[in-house]
Parts: C-alpha cells; structure tokens; sequence
C-alpha cells in the first residue's frame, strides 16, 4: 500500500502527489515539499548553519542524512513523483571518477621587502577519494599576504570552528585535558 505527499510547485502554485510507502509516509507526512523551475524533483528546505540546504524527498524516503555519500536514482526515470522504495536505488558517490587538485605555493621576491605567493594548480585524475594537499611555507609574511588577499570573510568559511577554538586556546594559556 503506498500513500500520498502533497508537493506544492513554487512557480505555479500547483499542487501535485508524490507516491510514498506506507512507513516513509507516517515518518515524513509532516514535511513540506516543493518543486520549482530549478528542481522538478520534490525535495525540501532546511535550514544548516543558517543557510538553506535542500533535500530531495528521495533521500528523506531511503533516510539518507545530509552530507551521506550515497546516491539515489530512480528504476523509472519519467516519474520523478514515484518515490516507492520499489522505484529507487542506491549508487556510491565513489563510482564516479574523483579528481584531486594540488595546490602549492611558492615565494617569490619583489624589489620590495615582502614576498608575494605564487599559486599553481595541478589536477591530478585518481580513483581514491583524497584530500586536498596544500604545501605552504610557514613564514610569517606568507600568511599575511594570503590573509590580505583572501579576506577575513573568505578565512573564516575556510576555518572550522575546531580549529579557531583551538588556536585560541593555545594563544591564551589553555591546555588539552588528557584522558
């Protein structure tokens, strides 16, 4: 038995159903789902470090989280309101080719006393899912030109919170209790 979600399309104002199975449908029958020119798949907002994220009703009926690297796709591709766990499956972000990207960044010296950083790009193709690798000279005056360049603004999306704390700990005489 499958029941029904209202999606309510935000350029038209129409409202269509979306098939859900029974026990998705008690889990998110208190949902509100959308549809606009940019998505003709349902999906949903929320709200994740105060910015809005949406989420496709195909992931909330397989109980995906955000962020999980699991792909859904559906068996019948011209009914995107069909989201029966029977009309879904599940692929692994790994299966796509990952490209890596190596940045390093070299001095180099003007006439004038300060040295400006050079960034280069290297992109690498690979199977692995792997970090980015960033080399950097820890001088001083590397880190200045790189924080006058990129802006605090851009740092501090760039930063995580972890991080700031961590250094401000240390800055202010704070220590790592060991367990």
């Amino acid at each position: 038995m499958s029941n029904t979600l209202k999606v309510r399309d935000r350029t038209t104002n129409k409202v269509r159903d979306a098939q859900v199975d029974q026990e998705d449908y008690e889990r998110l029958k208190d949902n509100k789902y959308l549809t606009d020119k940019n998505s003709k798949e349902p999906f949903r907002e929320q709200s994740v470090a105060g910015k809005r994220q949406r989420i496709a009703l195909k992931r909330d009926v397989m109980n995906f989280n955000l962020g999980d690297p699991r792909r859904v796709c559906y068996v019948d591709k011209s009914n995107v309101f069909d989201c029966r766990k029977e009309n879904l499956s599940t692929k692994q972000e790994t299966e796509k080719p990952v490209v890596k990207i190596v940045k390093t960044i070299k001095p180099e010296t003007k006439t004038v006393a300060t040295a400006t950083p050079v960034v280069t790009t290297t992109v690498v193709p690979t199977t692995t899912t792997a970090a980015t690798k960033l080399v950097l000279p820890d001088t001083l005056d590397v880190k200045r030109s790189l924080v006058s360049q990129l802006g605090e603004d851009k740092l501090l999306e760039l930063v995580s919170v972890e991080a700031l704390l961590g250094a401000w700990a240390e800055k202010n005489g704070y220590q790592k209790k060991h367990a």
